[in-house]
């Protein structure tokens, strides 16, 4: 099944960026659930999931919220995140 996992980066003040990684699994996470992933230093527990069911059936993974402290370090971390694949949505996913 196509999995989204889901991040916010967000700096102080708002205007934060959703960045999302993609991947084919043999099953649903559920909510608790620990992900281990190269962008991160610890494992991060599954916020929530949606699961969309029409014709082509998915699996939104919400990992949570990365909140920093400039809008220099926010910048940093969301490139960081893309080195490790992550990706901005967009209407093609």
């Amino acid at each position: 099944m196509k999995v989204i996992f889901q991040v916010d980066v967000c700096p102080p003040g708002g205007g934060g960026t959703t960045l999302r990684k993609i991947v084919d699994l043999p099953f649903v996470p559920v909510v608790g659930m620990e992900i281990e992933q190269s962008a991160w230093k610890d494992t991060r527990k599954v916020k929530a999931v949606t699961i969309g069911i029409d014709d082509n059936p998915y699996a939104l993974a919400y990992m949570g919220l990365d909140e920093l402290d400039s809008k220099d370090q926010a910048a940093s971390w969301v490139e960081m995140y893309k080195a490790h694949g992550w990706k901005e949505p967009s209407f093609d996913d």
